[in-house]
């Protein structure tokens, strides 16, 4: 008997096998892989996912649901259902006991709308373990997750994403797709892991400190929005001319590797 969607929960179930067809197939999995995915749902896409991969660890945070997925997959030996809140959980040490040495795990996932972004920041800090992440988010994320400098969309969110992975958005999902019927449109997006970050910076906690300020006052040039570094007017200005960046910026318009430029002179004052 299918559960009623809980709101607090942000569930919204994706029904269309169609869609659960296309998210599974742009894992690219294989026999040997291990999948992680988050809010199994009823699982629909988790019965995809284990006729393509060797193993899936499923988090569930709902008892509920927990209950009927054990039940649907009673015997299958190749399922580890796991119940709590993913945010909790020490991922890098729950996968290494399904993977062999060297491998990563790949994960699948229709997050949740309220939590998404700490769900992505999760998924950066467990990067070691992970290669691949095939999720479906709200389309304004999905672009955001995506965007080029210059755009509306580009921000912080991007900068974190892009400076540790290769990101591709593959398609969109009508609302119609999912019971409940959520307000807006979702959309999949690829976020490949790389060995190494996009940039190499001096500092990788100052410079995402670089980063938060500068997107904190969007509107601001890009001089002004850095004074809650607590740095002095002369400093910012100094390393902007130093990072080869006008000081009529505004962050929205740097590339990683200009951010990461100034990050590094700003380092340097700051030191």
């Amino acid at each position: 008997m299918p559960v009623k969607a809980k709101k607090r929960l942000g569930q919204h179930f994706l029904r269309d096998r169609s869609y659960l067809i296309r998210i599974a197939e742009a894992a690219s999995l294989r026999p040997e892989d291990v999948v992680l995915e988050i809010g199994p749902g009823e699982g629909d896409l988790t019965e995809l996912l284990l006729e393509r991969a060797g193993r899936v660890i499923a988090v569930e945070i709902d008892p509920e649901l927990v209950a009927l997925l054990r039940s649907r997959f009673q015997g299958e030996d190749r399922l580890a259902l796991i119940q709590g809140d993913v945010l909790k959980l020490d991922l890098t040490s729950l996968l290494s006991e399904h993977l062999s040495v060297g491998s990563k795990a790949k994960v699948v996932a229709n997050i949740p709308y309220y939590i998404t972004s700490p769900i992505i920041e999760k998924l950066i800090e467990s990067r070691r373990v992970l290669g691949e992440c095939v999720l479906t988010v709200q389309r304004e994320v999905a672009r955001r997750i995506c965007a080029v400098p210059g755009s509306k969309e580009y921000g912080s969110l991007t900068v974190l994403v892009q400076y540790f992975a290769d990101v591709e958005l593959l398609f969109d999902i009508p609302p119609g797709a999912f019971r409940p019927r959520p307000k807006v449109t979702s959309s999949v997006v690829r976020i490949s892991f790389r060995e190494r970050p996009r940039v190499e910076v001096k500092d990788e906690g100052f410079f995402f400190r670089v980063v938060r300020a500068a997107f904190g006052q969007r509107r601001k040039m890009i001089k002004n929005a850095l004074r809650s570094l607590g740095l002095a007017d002369e400093a910012i200005r100094s390393a902007m001319e130093r990072a080869g960046i006008s000081l009529e910026e505004r962050a929205e318009s740097l590339t990683l590797e200009q951010l990461s430029r100034l990050a590094d002179e700003l380092f340097v004052s700051h030191a």
